[in-house]
């Protein structure tokens, strides 16, 4: 069978001068119109000991900035993502409606368990192009100490097209993440990943690539990945939070295949 490279993907938000200078003017206005809610005090300040879901009360904006470092390099930027505690188990991820939802199953003072549906898919997997890619989570997390935690989660992503020929594809996988809390304000969490990907679904449960050749792959064809992922998160205050979001694709891909896309988020707690 003959691979062709695949067309790249068009990106909801394209980044440009203008757009940046938009968004920067637009988070020193939100910024100073959110004053911190009585609330905030429930939401721990070290990345280890938050849980899935947010205080009740609390609620986050985040500012994405995105970059892919593979054959056909792409940026983006999403500036409309806003968490909501709606109560103590349950926040709603506007994106700018609430279609994606966390519930804290069970938990307590170490462990915590929770179920996630995102019913669009990503926010950082958005095209102009609509296909419907419904993803949903299961995410357990224990803390052995107050520096050391291991998360794992369990996540089943579908993509569904437009047009009736390929139309549909699934990626279920693992994730197992090892939590270190280095200092009271900055923590690393490096990520494995397993996962097997059904027809033309292109593993965009963590962006808009990798796109590797597989254009004309058949809808029955299975592959067997391992992303790698690292993440970073500082933490300025109670709330005003820097995250470092990156992955790396190479085994189980194509030879020669290499990507990595890289999301800094700016995230504000009120």
């Amino acid at each position: 069978m003959r691979l062709k490279k695949l067309t790249p993907s068009r990106n909801l938000l394209l980044p440009s001068a203008r757009l940046v200078l938009m968004s920067l003017v637009s988070l020193e206005f939100f910024i100073s119109a959110c004053t911190s809610s009585p609330q905030l005090k429930d939401l721990p300040q070290q990345a280890i000991l938050r849980r899935a879901t947010l205080p009740e009360g609390v609620s986050q904006w985040h500012l994405i900035f995105g970059h892919a470092f593979d054959y056909e390099p792409n940026s983006t930027i999403y500036p409309l993502y806003w968490e909501q505690g709606f109560s103590s188990r349950l926040t709603l991820v506007w994106i700018p409606i609430p279609f994606e939802a966390r519930y804290l199953v069970a938990f307590d003072e170490s462990q915590w368990v929770s179920l996630g549906l995102a019913l669009l898919g990503s926010v950082k997997s958005r095209e102009k192009g609509f296909n419907w890619r419904p993803a949903l989570t299961v995410t357990a997390r224990k803390r052995f100490s107050d520096s050391f935690a291991i998360e794992e989660t369990l996540f089943i992503h579908s993509e569904i097209k437009r047009s009736l020929k390929n139309s549909f594809g699934r990626t279920i996988g693992l994730d197992t993440a090892f939590i270190f809390q280095i200092n009271s304000a900055i923590a690393l969490k490096p990520v494995v990943t397993v996962m097997q990907e059904v027809g033309e679904n292109q593993a965009r449960y963590l962006g808009a690539v990798p796109r590797d050749a597989l254009g004309e792959a058949s809808q029955a064809a299975s592959r067997i990945r391992f992303p790698l992922g690292l993440n970073a998160y500082w933490s300025l205050s109670r709330q005003f939070e820097i995250v470092v979001e990156m992955q790396y694709f190479s085994l189980g891909y194509e030879a020669g295949y290499r990507g990595l896309p890289v999301y800094l988020s700016l995230v504000h707690s009120w």
